[in-house]
């Protein structure tokens, strides 16, 4: 999966479209340095994701990441959430949409910042529709890659949360993207 995309036509429509609506050349050079950023996180991404489905839910065979690290990767992720908030505002909802990763980058957050995550909040994070949002948190489910578990004071609630591997694999992930 990784590293077999070939953007160049779309991306060359997409550059198109834009000097037709009368966008100055500086911002199609962004979007086509932006675009390039994104596609590099996705190779990441889709390298992370291929490495989970083989491990069991909570069993990460790796150390323990660092404080520092995790510190440094939890920045990473409210950045790329405020990032991707930003882009969604300036080009429209839905045009680059990750449901998987912004489930993702939600529920890392809220581990480290000690939070609770409903099914709900998962879905309204993937920013796209319910439906599409339950099917992608069913696919992270099965792939053990989140785990659901009832709310233990209101039965008809069910929360969702990283498994500890997809948690350190997280971590790595983001500690890499800021290093780079």
């Amino acid at each position: 999966m990784t590293g077999n995309l070939n953007l160049a036509v779309p991306l060359e429509i997409d550059a198109l479209r834009l000097v037709e609506v009368g966008k100055p050349p500086a911002e199609i050079s962004y979007l086509g340095t932006e675009v390039r950023r994104l596609l590099g996180e996705l190779d990441r991404l889709a390298s992370f994701l291929s490495g989970i489905g083989s491990d069991q839910a909570g069993s990460g065979s790796h150390d323990a990441p660092t404080g520092e690290a995790v510190v440094l990767a939890v920045a990473v992720a409210k950045q790329a959430i405020k990032m991707r908030r930003q882009r969604a505002k300036l080009f429209g909802v839905g045009l680059f949409a990750e449901p998987g990763w912004d489930i993702l980058l939600e529920l890392y957050v809220a581990r480290a910042e000690d939070y609770k995550v409903t099914v709900g909040n998962a879905c309204i994070a993937a920013a796209v529709p319910m439906s599409s949002a339950l099917r992608w948190c069913q696919l992270l489910e099965d792939r053990r890659i989140i785990l659901r578990y009832q709310d233990t004071g209101d039965r008809r609630r069910r929360f969702v949360k990283l498994s500890d591997c997809a948690n350190e694999k997280m971590t790595q992930l983001l500690v890499q993207i800021a290093q780079h």
